[in-house]
């Protein structure tokens, strides 16, 4: 079992594939806008925008408005968009509001989810297809 897997062990067990440590989004942090990163991001506090990284951990104190694209997400607290990855694990506190395009998922019991579950090989290629042509 990973990091990920575990809300407890997740702040400092190896989250990031190249061997850093996630980007920490502090309990009293507001963003608002799009949130880009190599690596991997763990939130605890809001996030009102878009986020595209490797991988995302929403901690049971977190928010997150806007779309999600990364490799892996886990969820334990409150996303209203759409997801689009890999792998995605929600847990029984996740709150989740929008649809989950995935390679993988994982839902436990209790979670509050309300949205389409699509499969699909490649879900940033679909998350590419949403968004506005520059």
């Amino acid at each position: 079992m990973d990091g990920w897997a575990s809300n407890k062990a997740a702040p400092t067990a190896g989250l990031n594939e190249q061997g850093g440590k996630p980007c920490v989004l502090g309990v009293d942090l507001k963003i608002v806008g799009q949130v880009r990163s190599a690596g991997s991001i763990k939130v605890d506090g809001t996030i009102i925008g878009d986020i595209e990284c490797a991988s995302l951990l929403v901690t049971n104190s977190a928010s997150v408005e806007g779309s999600i694209l990364a490799e892996y997400v886990v969820v334990h607290g409150r996303v209203s968009g759409s997801i689009y990855a890999d792998k995605v694990m929600l847990h029984a506190e996740a709150q989740v509001e929008g649809d989950i395009f995935h390679h993988g998922i994982g839902i436990e019991m209790g979670t509050r989810y309300d949205g389409m579950l699509k499969w699909t090989e490649n879900p940033s290629e679909h998350y590419r297809n949403t968004r506005p042509s520059n």
